[in-house]
């Protein structure tokens, strides 16, 4: 639990100064999506979410708060809760992307971004498991206050030595 509120707290900290410049817009949405998880040694499966494929490898629909810094970079933390109150026992995921708009001028544009994310289970043992990846997308913004994005991603999960290959579809609301 340590680890998921520093993660998020240093993603929303390392943010706030730069929105304060006044140079800053914001998205907030999530994403609709599917995996293929691929373990080391094993078969594997396919994951689709609406919404969803976003944290913990594609498995919970994820909330992502995107800060446009600097024309170009972008912030992203995204968090995901899930809990299943027969069992008592749940999820609560955080990520972090960082991320280069290639053309923050014109109302589309491909971007590149790097994450980590820890998955966060409590209940019936709890557990802490540590995952990084890449992505390549394009964002298009519709009209002014609606965002579309087109999202592939790999993603390592090392506790569980999986791999995870996602097409995710991200709708966002878009402030200026």
């Amino acid at each position: 639990m340590k680890q998921l509120i520093l993660t998020v707290a240093a993603g929303l900290c390392a943010a706030l100064p730069l929105h304060a410049q006044g140079a800053t817009s914001f998205e907030v949405g999530t994403h609709v999506g599917a995996s293929i998880l691929v373990p080391d040694g094993g078969s594997s499966e396919v994951v689709i979410g609406i919404p969803g494929a976003g944290t913990a490898a594609g498995l919970f629909p994820p909330l992502y708060l995107t800060i446009y810094t600097q024309q170009h970079l972008m912030i992203e933390p995204q968090i995901a809760f899930v809990y299943e109150s027969f069992g008592g026992s749940g999820l609560i995921n955080a990520a972090l992307q960082l991320g280069y708009l290639m053309d923050a001028t014109s109302r589309g544009s491909p971007y590149f971004a790097g994450h980590f994310l820890t998955v966060n289970a409590f209940g019936n043992g709890g557990s802490t498991e540590w995952a990084a990846g890449a992505s390549l997308g394009y964002r298009q913004l519709i009209r002014d206050a609606l965002a579309l994005r087109l999202e592939a991603r790999y993603r390592r999960s090392f506790e569980s030595d999986r791999n995870a290959i996602g097409l995710l579809i991200g709708i966002g609301a878009a402030f200026h």
